[in-house]
């Protein structure tokens, strides 16, 4: 099972046109194989504590939303995105999350 939550991070110190970020954590079992099939980059290439800048597809291989996927551990990893997406980028995850 892969579970889905979110951390929020601000952009109070960042430039002005900077974005505020907001960070998924995905965790558990097939997290690996879960995102494997919804990146654009190799999420097997990704070793503990690397990062990789990808885009999340949907279902036809178009883009959805940019991101920076890294791995925590076996089984955590994360994706760093633009907040104003991740409220629907969270739903979408989870649609998909068996």
């Amino acid at each position: 099972m892969t579970a889905v939550s979110y951390l929020h991070f601000s952009a109070d110190k960042a430039p002005e046109k900077a974005a505020a970020r907001s960070t998924l954590r995905i965790w558990g079992q097939d997290a690996e194989r879960f995102l494997q099939g919804i990146l654009s980059q190799d999420a097997t290439r990704l070793g503990d504590h690397q990062a990789l800048a990808c885009c999340v597809l949907n279902v036809k291989g178009k883009l959805q939303w940019e991101a920076v996927a890294w791995r925590d551990d076996d089984s955590t990893f994360f994706l760093s995105t633009p907040t104003d997406g991740v409220a629907d980028l969270k739903a979408e995850l989870e649609r998909h999350v068996i």
